[in-house]
């Protein structure tokens, strides 16, 4: 709780009185968005899988993904209490070189297996492959995707750097720096065949960037290059994905890839301003592919109508906000660019997501954090929350 103190003229002989009054600061508004989002996420993935699910289409329990969720949100809590515990300069140390290297190892087993994948049919140990995409590993029910270290340990990375070389961000040498070690990770995020992770990662580093004072035309080149980057990507990579964007600007050109942001908006307008009620969807009857985690916002929208959209979209303002507040207010520049860079994540995930659901977007395979069911994505994110909660302790 933050104290403001307010300095008062008595007519009296006495000096003057102080008066303290209290109010909620940055960690509260914090704590309190994402308390509400990771529990109406609870809430919304039971109620979206209840009936529909791998888990209930093999005849197991109807609370057993629910429970699942509980679980890793359990876990990221814990995980976030001891985040928050370790003092900022943790986060600035060791750590960072063992994140960003664990992360670079991760990714570049995906990306041989996935060209192991076209060559043989003899899969690598460990690798999950699902629709084409090569981005979880795991052992049985298991399951892990790397990527979602991979956005944390960006940031710290970035964040270090810039802090270390702040006067300076104009010469080439530190640029290229950045450059090499965050383009490199997204090629070979890209190269598991994960387009949304590698935009993600980009943006996060170019809104860092700009931050952390780059020139405003490497900027520029950069961003182009980024562009080119994808429209390559979509060109020999596409596939599916072409056919997601055909299908985005023609719904009559490809039905099957248009269904999902079709069924989404369905489920909007059948929610009305107050839904359906909690757990009478229909969408998530088979309609809705992925209704517990890349479309739960139509799930949202459907069962709690645009009053629980309006809760969801001010949680993810209040959180931005409050990320925002914390980065600007502390004098260490690392611990103001790590705010900054889990506000631009959070913030630009939850956009793209929304953006699907609303078909503003063309359909992307981006969770919405917090929210949507997946353990490793609930658990880094609330890990990014206890590294907030940690660098806000700097002095203001």
């Amino acid at each position: 709780m933050s104290t403001v103190t307010r300095m008062t003229k008595s007519r009296s002989p006495r000096a003057n009185v102080q008066v303290a009054t209290r109010g909620p600061d940055a960690n509260a508004f914090l704590i309190g968005s994402v308390a509400i989002l990771c529990l109406l996420g609870l809430v919304m993935v039971y109620s979206a899988t209840m009936v529909y699910s791998p888990n209930s289409k093999a005849g197991g329990p109807a609370w057993a993904d629910a429970a699942t969720q509980a679980l890793f949100l359990a876990i990221g809590v814990g995980a976030a209490l001891l985040a928050s515990k370790l003092p900022a300069r943790f986060w600035n140390s060791g750590i960072v070189t063992v994140l960003i290297g664990a992360s670079f190892v991760f990714q570049a087993y995906l990306a041989l297996a996935r060209i192991v994948g076209r060559l043989s049919s003899t899969p690598l140990p460990l690798v999950m492959n699902a629709k084409g995409g090569y981005r979880w590993l795991g052992y049985g029910p298991v399951t892990f995707q790397p990527s979602d270290v991979a956005k944390l340990a960006l940031i710290l990375w970035v964040a270090r750097t810039i802090s270390e070389n702040r006067d300076r961000m104009n010469e080439w040498e530190v640029l290229k720096r950045i450059v090499v070690v965050s383009g490199s990770l997204c090629v070979l995020v890209l190269l598991g065949n994960d387009l949304g992770t590698t935009l993600l990662l980009f943006g996060t580093t170019v809104v860092m960037l700009l931050l952390g004072g780059a020139p405003t035309k490497f900027m520029i080149v950069m961003c182009a290059v980024g562009a080119l980057v994808s429209v390559l990507a979509l060109t020999f990579m596409g596939g599916f994905r072409m056919d997601r964007i055909k299908a985005f600007w023609d719904p009559s050109s490809n039905p099957d890839k248009a269904m999902q942001a079709e069924q989404s908006t369905i489920g909007f307008a059948s929610g009305g301003l107050f839904g359906t009620g909690p757990g009478t969807s229909r969408q998530k009857w088979g309609y809705l592919p992925e209704a517990d985690t890349d479309f739960i916002f139509s799930v949202v929208g459907e069962e709690l109508g645009v009053v629980g959209t309006v809760v969801v979209l001010g949680s993810y303002a209040t959180f931005m906000a409050a990320a925002v507040t914390i980065a600007a207010r502390s004098k260490d520049s690392f611990c103001r660019f790590v705010g900054f860079g889990v506000a631009s994540w959070i913030g630009v995930q939850a956009l793209i997501n929304i953006g699907v659901a609303l078909d503003v977007l063309p359909t992307k395979g981006i969770t919405l954090p917090f929210v949507s069911r997946g353990g490793s994505s609930l658990v880094m994110c609330l890990v990014a929350v206890g590294v907030l909660m940690s660098v806000s302790r700097e002095p203001a």
